[in-house]
């Protein structure tokens, strides 16, 4: 997700020509990742992933339960043939890789669910940025994150990561 941040912060730096030279020249920082957390959007996403990702946890920890209930079964069966035994130990193996690859999927699956309503809010907050910018002048708006890799700015930069926040949750 950070990289994606960086990505789009660093073209936007230069989707866009300016000044350098200017003696008033207006930098601004946005916290995006406060904005993703903090917002409105931001936090029913969230509730909605959690929510999905703990239906899935119950689905996960019963088949878990179910696993270790049929390794417990194994090991207090004595009367067992060894090809019955055998069988129900490949039967667990299978049972075990199976509910891994689930518990791996379902992380995949929760991780492209929350990078593309990520991306979604990045670009709508993008937009409101833009607007804010144009309106108040400014020059540069970096994303905080990447400003703090600059060493000296001549001009001190503003936060405006509440007012946009703010905005954004007018506008969503």
């Amino acid at each position: 997700m950070k990289k994606l941040l960086y990505l789009i912060v660093f073209v936007s730096l230069f989707a866009f020509p300016f000044n350098l030279s200017a003696a008033n020249f207006k930098i601004g920082i946005v916290d995006m990742q406060q904005i993703i957390q903090t917002s409105k959007v931001g936090q029913q996403i969230l509730a909605k992933l959690k929510k999905q990702a703990a239906t899935k946890k119950a689905t996960l920890e019963k088949k878990g339960s179910n696993l270790q209930k049929k390794q417990q079964e194994l090991q207090n069966s004595v009367v067992l043939s060894p090809q019955a035994r055998k069988k129900k130990q490949t039967e667990i193996m299978e049972m075990q890789q199976s509910l891994q690859m689930e518990f791996a999927n379902a992380q995949r699956e929760f991780q492209t669910k929350e990078m593309e309503e990520t991306k979604i809010i990045i670009g709508q907050v993008q937009k409101i940025i833009a607007v804010y910018a144009k309106q108040k002048a400014y020059d540069l708006i970096v994303e905080k994150t990447l400003y703090t890799a600059i060493l000296y700015s001549k001009n001190k930069p503003t936060n405006i990561t509440k007012i946009i926040l703010k905005q954004y949750n007018a506008a969503h």
